[in-house]
């Protein structure tokens, strides 16, 4: 079997790894969707053409901290092509570097890509003079003189072309409970929507809660007859809640765009059917 074919077999793990690297001198984010041992698909607002060298710095506070990450960029996922808030790309794994030694490298293969350490090839591992530890994927890609050109990248918007929300005439909010992901700085967090309607959502969440006033885009699959569609919203952040004593936080969302995902007038259609369901919902925001 070929390493090519190897690859390709390799089993791929859903997992979010934030990643960080520099966009035109600024740090720019990104998430890993799924990872395996030789490559990874990661979410980012930033446009990275493809054949670029990244070097990638697992962040702080996740599993593999402490590990960079060579990867080249394969493909890139135009906004709209797939089910995703945000755009991304594809990269194959080059080398993964570790000043902490190898065992940092052994830890982020188990740990992150479900490798046993056993199973590495000792013979790629290289100690250099700067004290770094390399474990060399693909030998045929040079790093060495290699000048990485960040100013090739540009931010993206988070969606494409989302239809505006205009008619607001009601205020009425209707009950759902449907899983949701929503970005900050381009990585997933997940909630539940908890109310919907035409002129704003509520989000419960026991992540991180994005600033009063910020700009998100969320996606959701919608419920009843409609589970078969998804939309992609884009609002404010209005304000934050406290739920009694529950340990989740809630976010309220005044709602400015819905991208329906090629389904013109599926989000009308729902709130209709919604309201035939429930009435007029509760009122106020």
């Amino acid at each position: 079997m070929t390493e090519r074919s190897d690859r390709r077999r390799a089993p791929r793990h859903k997992k979010i790894i934030r990643l960080e690297f520099e966009d035109a001198g600024r740090l720019a984010r990104g998430a890993t969707v799924d990872i395996s041992q030789y490559g990874a698909f990661v979410n980012s607002g930033v446009y990275v053409p493809v054949g670029s060298l990244l070097a990638m710095t697992v962040a702080s506070d996740g599993p593999g901290a402490g590990v960079r990450v060579w990867a080249r960029v394969v493909h890139w996922i135009e906004p709209g092509s797939r089910l995703s808030i945000v755009p991304g790309f594809g990269v194959q794994f080059v080398a993964l570097e570790s000043d902490e030694g190898r065992i940092a490298i052994e830890r982020f293969m188990q740990e992150v890509v479900g490798v046993d350490p056993a199973e590495l090839d000792g013979t790629r591992f290289e100690e250099r003079q700067d004290g770094m530890v390399r474990y060399t994927l693909d030998p045929s890609v040079p790093l060495e003189g290699t000048a990485v050109d960040p100013s090739a990248y540009a931010p993206l918007p988070l969606d494409d072309a989302p239809r505006v929300v205009e008619e607001r005439r009601a205020s009425h909010r209707f009950q759902v409970r449907t899983e949701c992901t929503y970005f900050i700085d381009g990585l997933p967090h997940s909630g539940i929507i908890f109310n919907i309607g035409a002129r704003g959502f509520l989000v419960l969440t026991q992540q991180v809660l994005p600033e009063i006033g910020q700009e998100i885009v969320c996606r959701m699959p919608l419920t009843g007859k409609f589970r078969e569609h998804w939309i992609r919203c884009r609002g404010i952040v209005r304000d934050h809640r406290q739920l009694g004593s529950s340990r989740a936080s809630a976010f309220a969302v005044d709602l400015h765009a819905v991208d329906e995902l090629g389904n013109e007038g599926v989000f009308a259609d729902y709130l209709a059917y919604l309201q035939a369901q429930q009435g007029h919902g509760s009122g106020g925001r």
